[in-house]
C-alpha cells in the first residue's frame, strides 16, 4: 500500500490540505451534530486505489441512503457483502459516530475507503482477508517540536 509523502500533516499554516477529489460527486459523506473529530481531517492520507483487490471490491451502500448510520454499522454492511472481516479496538475509533450518506449506489471499497477516512478520521488497512481500522496517528505538534522524553538515571551522585 503506497503512502503519500508527509501523510497526514498540517502545512506551514497548520492547516492538512484537502482534496476534494477524493469524495465523489455523486457520493457525499456529512458528519451529523456530535460526531467525534467535528470534521478534523489528522488521520493519514492512504490510497487506497493502489490496491488492486480494493479497487475491485464493490459494496452496495443504497439501503444506507437518507438515514444516520454508524461505522459498526456499515462495517456489518460491508461484511455480509464481501469476504473481509473488520478488526478494531471500539474505544479507539468513533464507531457509534453518525455519518449519513446523502446518495448511494454501489462502488469500490477503495472509494469507499477513501470517504471515510477523510471524514471520520480513520485509516484502513487491508490485510489477507481482515480490515483493521484504526485512529489517526498522534498530532506531532509544531514543526521541530519534540515531546518531552522518559530520562532513567542510575548510578550514585
Amino acid at each position: 500500500m503506497s503512502r503519500q509523502s508527509n501523510p497526514g500533516r498540517p502545512n506551514a499554516g497548520g492547516r492538512i490540505p484537502f482534496r476534494a477529489a477524493l469524495v465523489p460527486v455523486a457520493l457525499w459523506l456529512f458528519f451529523l451534530p456530535g460526531f467525534p473529530g467535528g470534521g478534523k481531517l489528522q488521520a493519514e492520507s492512504v490510497n487506497y486505489a493502489a490496491d488492486e483487490i480494493l479497487a475491485r471490491t464493490h459494496v452496495d451502500i443504497s439501503s444506507l441512503r437518507g438515514r444516520p448510520v454508524t461505522l459498526e454499522e456499515l462495517f456489518a454492511l460491508t461484511e455480509t457483502q464481501t469476504r473481509f472481516r473488520f478488526v478494531y479496538v471500539a474505544n479507539r475509533i468513533p464507531v457509534d459516530g453518525q455519518l449519513a450518506f446523502e446518495s448511494g449506489g454501489v462502488m469500490t471499497l477503495a472509494r469507499l475507503f477513501s470517504n471515510i477516512s477523510s471524514l471520520a478520521n480513520v485509516v484502513f488497512q487491508r490485510r489477507n482477508q481482515k480490515i483493521i481500522v484504526r485512529g489517526p496517528l498522534p498530532d506531532p505538534g509544531p514543526a521541530g517540536h519534540q515531546p518531552p522524553q522518559a530520562v532513567q538515571v542510575s548510578g550514585t551522585p
